[in-house]
């Protein structure tokens, strides 16, 4: 039986899953968006995918050129995903 929190976690990644390749975002794309939807910031992303600042900010603007919309916007907006379904 699955429970509330497992629940909750396969909806967020099948969210995460549609947002991601909707906007067909690259695997490095993938984990910066899933480190600030766990609410790091940018040195804690950098340092918890290995990369620098100028490589978080190279995804970061990746993120936005295929989103429109900056990285916390894009994981505010995979939230709503998970809750009401993509916009359409």
């Amino acid at each position: 039986v699955m429970g509330a929190e497992d629940a909750g976690e396969s909806a967020m990644s099948a969210a995460l899953q549609r947002f991601c390749s909707v906007y067909e975002l690259t695997e490095g794309e993938v984990r910066l968006l899933e480190c600030a939807m766990a609410g790091m910031g940018r040195p804690q992303i950098a340092k918890a995918l290995g990369i620098s600042l100028h490589t978080y900010q190279k995804h970061a603007t990746s993120i936005k050129k295929k989103t429109g919309t900056s990285v916390a916007q894009a994981a505010v907006r995979v939230l709503r995903w998970c809750v009401a379904g993509p916009e359409v």
